[in-house]
């Protein structure tokens, strides 16, 4: 994985939030399976000649009342839990991105949704929570999500973002990367 010309190679990882998802032929489990993918990407990028730098999954903006409510934390901890123990750079992604969207709180969070919001998500922004996310066409009907269930027909999922967040987020990304590689400072703008 060299590259004529450069010092070394880094490669930036970044899993969880289709890892979290609750269709079965996506997610993965926690505790094992996610883990241990992570740790799989650390030792195959080694092994390339590259040098590691794991990324903490970007925040969910889901609010309750006027509080963000991060449902993406728990795989952020495992990531950060996996990359202490392999020993490799970490840009705390979503550590970052919780105190982006806690200050800009449910509205202005809601504004960075890749899709427009619908009235509904809009009204309940307003009021300092959000709906739940949309859930996909892929998630099978069950016990827990019916085939009509209302969130079906949502627009925001609180994690993909508009032009506008993408570039905010990605400010974020090159401030933690030159705080988790400094010898990067000179080469990121």
């Amino acid at each position: 994985m060299r590259t004529p010309g450069y010092a070394a190679t880094y490669v930036l990882i970044e899993l969880g939030h289709n890892d979290k998802n609750s269709d079965p032929t996506i997610g993965t489990d926690i505790k094992t399976v996610f883990p241990e993918n992570i740790a799989r990407f650390i030792a195959e990028g080694r092994a390339a000649g590259a040098i590691p730098v794991i990324i903490t999954p970007l925040a969910s903006r889901h609010f309750r009342a006027g509080k963000l409510d991060d449902t993406i934390a728990p795989w952020a901890a495992q990531v950060r839990a996996v990359a202490s123990k392999a020993g490799v750079p970490v840009v705390d992604l979503n550590r970052s991105s919780e105190a982006f969207y806690q200050k800009l709180g449910a509205v202005g969070a809601l504004s960075l949704e890749v899709h427009s919001p619908s009235a509904a998500e809009q009204l309940a922004a307003a009021s300092g929570s959000t709906l739940d996310g949309r859930i996909s066409d892929s998630v099978p009907a069950s016990e827990s999500v019916r085939a009509n269930d209302p969130r079906r027909s949502y627009q925001a999922d609180y994690i993909h973002l508009n032009p506008r967040g993408a570039g905010a987020i990605s400010g974020l990304v090159a401030d933690g990367l030159v705080q988790a590689v400094p010898e990067l400072r000179g080469r990121i703008r």
